[in-house]
């Protein structure tokens, strides 16, 4: 059950690694944003036995805890699980910013052995397919390629640009 609460700074945790990178302009923007208005967008939040796990909001809380902010607006989304955890922390990155697309493949092999495949691609903007498809960056043999001289990649390269990654 979703629940909104002030929480004290220190009461925050950051278990999960953050899947996207962060723009140093943007988290300047967002640096001058919260500094001039303060929080306007609330953390997502899961209950720990002592504590919260940051769901989303990472970024915002470490910029809180540099300017001295003490209490943070969150919203909790009660105790779940690890795996549900980890899916509503793509489900939110994937909507502002750019990912790592080797995380995210990290997190979908992880993902795919605790919670059904189509269960993930129901909330994520990618289907089951291409869920599977990201897991091969994960075994990709860079050895085959070891040796090529620079016009056989400019013709790889030239055939990959013309197609669609998945």
């Amino acid at each position: 059950m979703k629940k909104y609460i002030k929480v004290d700074i220190d009461e925050l945790q950051e278990s999960n690694e953050s899947i996207h990178g962060h723009d140093v302009r943007i988290m300047e923007s967002l640096r001058n944003g919260i500094k001039k208005r303060g929080q306007i967008e609330t953390v997502l939040v899961r209950e720990l036995d002592e504590g919260y796990d940051i769901l989303d909001g990472k970024a915002r809380v470490r910029i809180m805890r540099d300017l001295g902010i003490k209490k943070v607006f969150c919203c909790s989304v009660g105790k779940i699980t690890d795996a549900e955890a980890e899916l509503i922390t793509i489900e939110m990155a994937e909507i502002k910013f750019q990912m790592d697309v080797i995380k995210i493949a990290e997190s979908f092999e992880r993902l795919t052995k605790k919670i059904p495949i189509h269960q993930v691609a129901e909330t994520v903007p990618w289907t089951e397919e291409e869920i599977t498809k990201f897991s091969t960056l994960l075994h990709f043999d860079k050895k085959q390629y070891e040796g090529w001289d620079e016009k056989k990649i400019l013709a790889l390269n030239k055939n990959v640009s013309s197609k669609k990654l998945f």
